[in-house]
């Protein structure tokens, strides 16, 4: 981000961010008898992150905000960093095939 906003490169950075590493997190949820480890870092404030390199940030928590910030965008890009908050892998499981079966019992693990 530092190198985007020194030369300020017209770069649209767009974090979805659910808190924690999902799809690592998701397949302890549904292989390792829910016995989570390593996969929920401490808060990061991303913005300040973004911020602290010099890119423009906002937190984007509606649908209607990321639209506004999209629309900003195209007529003047710069460097512009948008931590979209999505909900947890856990509560809404991805549609992955082999997951799908993770929930309803099934706890052989798929080959990646």
């Amino acid at each position: 981000m530092e190198t985007v906003s020194r030369l300020a490169l017209p770069v649209l950075f767009v974090q979805f961010t659910n808190h924690s590493l999902g799809w690592i997190k998701m397949l302890q949820h549904l292989y390792t008898g829910r016995r989570y480890f390593g996969v929920d870092p401490g808060t990061i404030d991303a913005v300040a992150v973004a911020g602290a390199c010099g890119v423009e940030a906002y937190a984007v928590r509606s649908l209607a905000e990321l639209a506004a910030h999209v629309a900003d965008f195209a007529p003047r890009p710069r460097p512009l960093y948008l931590d979209v908050e999505v909900p947890h892998m856990i509560d809404y499981t991805p549609p992955v095939p082999a997951w799908d079966r993770g929930p309803s019992g099934d706890a052989e693990r798929p080959v990646y």
